[in-house]
């Protein structure tokens, strides 16, 4: 075990990302903004006997500056009754592992992921949820495997909004005019909620 530990241990560095955004996080709807925002955001929980897992694994989720797939997400799940709630964040520090605008954070899971196959995890058990939450574990047991306590990533399964980068019917090269990227919490103390607003 100390041996991976190390091994871990050698692929964490001194982080210089930043990003400044806006999460929007959606919920059912509250009686009043005051009771809103004085409860959410709630924490998005894996529940194995639904086959739920989050995609980040367990935390408290937001839209990265994404109003309109926080309409969806309040339309498709809350059927239409829902709250959303703004907040202002500066993503930065140790702490916050970028898998959107960061190469380099990318490779850090990569090679974790890699290590923790090498350590007799399968394959098909590490997906990006069951990574990241048995990086969680290991980090309570061993302090400075996985420091993280945010993390943000995009979904790339849309297919809408894809932009041509060339006009060449053999070429596919494609950008995500309206990408949907998630922000991930992993313990509410973190989130600054003092910065919290209503917009729905």
């Amino acid at each position: 075990m100390y041996l991976f530990v190390y091994l871990l241990n050698k692929y964490v560095y001194m982080s210089n990302n930043v990003v400044v955004t806006k999460g929007h996080h959606t919920c059912g709807q509250f009686v009043n903004d005051a009771v809103a925002i004085k409860r959410a955001p709630f924490k998005s929980i894996c529940d194995q006997s639904k086959r739920k897992d989050p995609f980040l694994g367990e935390g408290f989720y937001f839209w990265d500056d994404n109003i309109e797939a926080a309409r969806w997400w309040g339309k498709s799940h809350y059927y239409g009754k829902y709250t959303i709630l703004e907040y202002d964040f500066t993503l930065s520090g140790d702490h916050f592992l970028d898998l959107v605008g960061c190469r380099r954070d990318i490779r850090i899971l990569l090679t974790l992921r890699e290590k923790l196959k090498k350590n007799g995890c399968r394959d098909d058990d590490l997906t990006i949820s069951k990574c990241i939450a048995l990086l969680k574990e290991i980090e309570r047991k061993a302090p400075g495997v996985f420091p993280y306590t945010v993390v943000r990533a995009m979904d790339v399964s849309c297919r809408k909004d894809r932009l041509k980068f060339v006009d060449d019917e053999n070429r596919r090269g494609y950008m995500l005019g309206n990408p949907r990227i998630i922000i991930c919490y992993f313990d509410r103390n973190d989130i600054p909620l003092q910065t919290a607003k209503v917009v729905k």
